[in-house]
């Protein structure tokens, strides 16, 4: 058997070392219809703890605003791992994107 990765055996912070994936849908009322929502699962690497954040749809946006209020709950991650779904790579991509925009001054 392989040995355990750094991350799973570095002490470090809770949610310091994370994994997400989406679970659902879920059928909620919203006034008089039915609309999906999705659970997005953030799981802690180390403690094996579990977070789960609402996520309106499977798009990359929604799954950004979930991440967004992780970290702001959680505090900042420093790797996140997940399969390579659409919603995630996209969110992948718009956080590079975003990273080379910022202005270094």
């Amino acid at each position: 058997m392989a040995n355990l990765p750094k991350s799973r055996v570095e002490s470090a912070p809770p949610f310091t070392y994370s994994a997400v994936d989406y679970f659902g849908p879920w059928y909620v009322k919203l006034g008089r219809k039915e609309v999906k929502r999705y659970g997005a699962l953030f799981t802690c690497m180390a403690s094996r703890s579990v977070r789960i954040e609402v996520a309106h749809s499977l798009e990359t946006d929604s799954f950004l605003q979930a991440l967004w209020r992780f970290i702001s709950r959680r505090g900042p991650i420093r790797e996140l791992r997940s399969h390579q779904g659409t919603n995630f790579v996209g969110a992948q991509n718009e956080l590079k994107k975003a990273l080379r925009e910022m202005d270094d001054d």
